[in-house]
């Protein structure tokens, strides 16, 4: 955790962590509490590196790979019926 919140601030990160700061400090001095949670969204999602602005998402990795680089030949395994 503490390597997360340490490393690998980009501009994105930055971006998030400043909006999220500046909806929180805005709603107390308008007495809008709801717009907190907002707030508290994007620094939850700075300081964690989560959520999918810039890039930051990702799809887990299964372990295959596709070997095939044509994307018109399609690979199949026939199936019979014993």
């Amino acid at each position: 955790m503490k390597e997360t919140l340490l490393t690998g601030w980009t501009f994105v990160r930055w971006l998030r962590l400043i909006i999220g700061g500046y909806f929180v400090l805005n709603s107390i001095h308008e007495r809008n509490y709801g717009v907190i949670m907002v707030g508290s969204l994007f620094i939850f999602q700075a300081l964690t590196n989560t959520g999918c602005m810039g890039g930051a998402c990702g799809v887990p990795q299964n372990g295959k790979t596709n070997t095939n680089t044509d994307p018109d030949v399609v690979e199949f395994e026939e199936v019979t019926k014993e």
